[in-house]
Parts: structure tokens; sequence; C-alpha cells
């Protein structure tokens, strides 16, 4: 067995205390509001507010949770960025126009990494039987890189699932 160091028991211990703030009952907005007060950082945390959001109000309300959310969250976490970012696509997919979600993608890659926000936008699509762009945007990550051996293979394992 290997020995945990102090700074990981540390590292456990604060996930462990995240883990139980945020699993509380959150029935309106002001639960929501605390959480992120002490936790802008936790992308878990927006993602449910903004659900909570879609599902008790409208879309609007859900627009204005992610764009305070992408606000937020500090540009130095750039997992939770994304997780936000991409749970915006996600509701611009559902909920808006294609237009508008453009212009999200346009937000997130200029803040991303281009080519993990177009991976998940092929998945976005692809959960949305959105087919036809799944394959547009694997023809424009096949131009920008093209000697990238992921980018290849997650296209033939899209085509191979599409067929």
């Amino acid at each position: 067995m290997r020995k945990v160091g102090l700074k990981e028991r540390i590292e456990e211990e604060r996930k462990i205390q995240i883990k139980e703030r945020t699993e509380g009952a959150k029935e309106e907005p002001n639960d929501f509001e605390k959480l992120l007060v002490s936790n802008p950082d936790q992308s878990g945390v927006w993602i449910e507010y903004m659900a909570y959001m879609l599902e008790n109000l409208d879309v609007q309300a859900g627009r204005r949770v992610a764009e305070r959310a992408v606000r937020a969250v500090s540009i130095s976490n750039d997992r939770e960025k994304l997780n936000l970012w991409i749970a915006f696509i996600n509701l611009e997919n559902s909920f808006g126009s294609q237009e508008s979600l453009q212009k999200v993608v346009a937000r997130a890659i200029e803040i991303n990494d281009r080519k993990k926000v177009y991976l998940q936008l092929t998945r976005v699509y692809l959960n949305s039987k959105k087919y036809h762009m799944v394959e547009d945007i694997f023809r424009l990550l096949a131009k920008k890189y093209n000697f990238d051996p992921e980018i290849w293979r997650k296209y033939l394992e899209t085509m191979f699932e599409l067929a």
C-alpha cells in the first residue's frame, strides 16, 4: 500500500467538505447563491443553478446564470471553465437558435482550448442528433490539426458510430 501524504489527505478532506456543502437541498436561488459565494469556481453548482433556472423560470434566466458563471470562474481553472462553457453550449443547442449557439461557441474557443471545445461540440451535436453538423466540425478539425492522431481517431470512431 502507498502512504498517503498529509497534502493528499487535506485535499481529499477539502473535496469531501465541498461535496457535502453542495449536496444540500437547493430549493430556491438563494440556496445556490450561498453556495456560490463560498465556492465560485465550482462548475457543478453553476450547472445545477442553470438547470434549476431553466426548469423553474425560463431560458433567459438560465442564460443569465450561464453568463455569470463563465465570468465568475477563475481564468486559471481550466477544467471548471471548460465545463461551464460546454454547459452553456448545451443550453444554446437545446433552447437557442443556431446563431446564438455559434456566438457562444466563438466566445468559448477564445477562452478555452479550441480543440477541446470543438471535440465537445461534436458530442453535443451527436447527442442532439444533428449529425450533419458533426461532420462539418470534424472537417474543420482535420484541416486545423491534420497531424493530430487524436482528431483522426475520434473522427473515425464517430463515423463508425454513425454508420
